[in-house]
């Protein structure tokens, strides 16, 4: 279900960025999204320019904290949407984050995501948001 973006063309609705090379990790979540009536855009890599995309929030999954990555970090902080981050990197690890960048340990629950995004009441379904019964990450 990967969709490529291009310039001025983005799905209708409300979108959600996923940035995730993990084919398990972003497939779950994009379902989990879609399936709470969410529009999930999943990209495998950071888009290099940002200026043709205006999701709701983007949630990159981080792998490794390396240069590439925090310059993707820190290009995505800077926008006007909501970026969270996801990884399995210890505390210690995540300390070079751009300051306003929320980020979760992994497993983390879609509500902790859609909260910390400003989304939690976007359908007017508070605390009703679920994972499909197939994903790995439930709540």
């Amino acid at each position: 279900m990967d969709q490529r973006l291009t310039a001025g063309r983005w799905p209708a609705g409300t979108h959600i960025l996923i940035i995730s090379d993990d084919q398990v990790f972003s497939m779950d979540l994009e379902m989990s999204l879609n399936f709470n009536g969410f529009r999930a855009v999943v990209m495998r890599s950071p888009p290099a320019d940002t200026g043709h995309i205006a999701p709701a929030a983007a949630i990159i999954d981080v792998a490794r904290l390396d240069f590439d990555t925090l310059d993707a970090l820190n290009l995505l902080a800077a926008q006007s949407f909501p970026t969270i981050a996801v990884s399995a990197l210890d505390a210690e690890e995540m300390a070079g984050l751009p300051a306003n960048l929320t980020w979760f340990s992994k497993p983390v629950a879609v509500d902790d995501l859609l909260h910390a995004a400003g989304l939690g009441e976007t359908l007017g379904q508070a605390a009703t948001r679920t994972m499909p019964p197939t994903s790995r990450y439930r709540r």
